[in-house]
């Protein structure tokens, strides 16, 4: 990434599909939930099993768009942590 805003233009800046959690902690929560979803599942009849696949889906759109109004959010602090900085500076 030489140049960030050639790069954003071109599209070739897309976080939510280039990051992958790296952590320990994250390995193992997600190992975790894993096994609970695997073990709940089969317990269910396939009518049930869609329906909770159907649910999990509106969840995960719904985790998305809180994941999108975040990052936007904290991109606009940390924004206006940079106008305040370079405004002291200039006093």
């Amino acid at each position: 990434m030489d140049n960030i805003l050639e790069d954003l233009y071109e599209g070739r800046i897309y976080p939510s599909e280039q990051y992958s959690p790296t952590s320990e902690h994250y390995k193992k929560t997600r190992e975790k939930y894993q096994k609970h979803y695997d073990d709940f599942k089969s317990k269910l009849d396939d009518t049930l099993a869609e329906e909770f696949e159907n649910i999990l889906d509106e969840k995960c759109s719904t985790i998305s768009i809180e994941l999108s109004e975040m990052f936007t959010y904290g991109f606009k602090i940390g924004a206006k942590m940079m106008i305040e900085i370079l405004q002291e500076n200039k006093e």
